[in-house]
């Protein structure tokens, strides 16, 4: 039988320690959404690894909130393992966050300062949970900021920016058919074939000074690229009469914080384009389990 560890895309990991029955443990996250599904799918995961001459019982075990733990048990018929009853199991994830906790934080780290901001993930769950998933991954660590414009924003996040005079800054974004993880809710959301987000216009909390908003080109273009208000662009909030609609999904925790955001926006600039490129080095995620 191929090992788990030997597998080119490994479902299971465990080991034998002669004893019958032999446990694995499942590495990978059902995409179904209902136990039964989530039965069928599990089972093609363990036919993979121990192929198909075995007897299976399959069972399931609601934990709640939609989510279920899962165990397969697969006596092997042939093969090294003859006779043995491989146990397989999933448990569904614990929650990294739940409501009624503090919002997380985003401590960005940058050539000029640090600031920290409050991270909304409890009124904005899908747009706070793209961004959080996109800073642990470092996605954001060595880029630069790319625009900035006295008494009004900083805007920051696209990966071109990693080279500060790329004619391609403020044009790019996160994958295609990338996903992230709802940390509010546990759904598996996805990403476009152009990396990007749909809206959120859920919370109407104004794009105040220190805020940070989602760039966008139009409805349903936000990706990786925010803005930092420096002053208060009301006229930039989504529920407003104006054409540009941007949701804000965190804010600066305290005046110290909102003072290097200021800072940023007033540096000179060539076309809105720092004159000495401003890197943030890094962007740490607190407050999550």
């Amino acid at each position: 039988m191929q090992s788990a560890s030997d597998a080119a895309e490994p479902f299971f990991s465990g080991e034998s320690k002669g004893d019958k029955p032999m446990t694995l443990t499942a590495a990978y996250t059902p995409t179904a959404t209902s136990a039964d599904d989530q039965l069928v799918e599990l089972a093609d995961a363990v036919r993979k690894q121990v192929g198909s001459d075995c007897q299976m019982q399959m069972a399931s075990k609601d934990e709640g909130d939609g989510k279920f733990s899962l165990t397969a048990k697969a006596l092997m018929k042939s093969g090294e393992h003859a006779g043995y009853t491989l146990v397989f199991t999933y448990a569904p994830p614990r929650p990294r966050w739940t409501k009624g906790s503090p919002n997380p934080k985003a401590t960005f780290e940058t050539a000029m300062g640090s600031f920290t901001c409050e991270i909304y993930l409890e009124q904005m769950e899908y747009t706070a949970s793209n961004f959080i998933d996109l800073a642990e991954k470092g996605f954001y660590n060595g880029l630069h900021f790319h625009r900035v414009i006295a008494e009004f924003m900083d805007q920051f996040g696209c990966p071109y920016s990693a080279d500060p005079n790329s004619s391609r800054c403020g044009t790019g974004g996160p994958d295609g058919n990338t996903t992230f993880v709802n940390l509010v809710t546990g759904a598996v959301e996805s990403r476009d074939p152009k990396g990007k987000i749909r809206d959120e216009h859920t919370a109407k909390i104004s794009n105040e000074p220190g805020t940070l908003s989602m760039a966008n080109a139009g409805p349903d273009s936000g990706g990786s690229q925010f803005f930092m208000n420096v002053v208060h662009n009301d006229f930039l909030d989504f529920f407003s009469e104006g054409e540009s609609q941007h949701p804000v999904f965190g804010k600066a925790a305290g005046q110290a914080d909102l003072d290097v955001m200021v800072k940023i926006s007033e540096v000179e600039t060539d076309e809105e384009t720092p004159v000495t490129p401003i890197m943030m080095k890094s962007v740490t995620i607190s407050g999550l389990s």
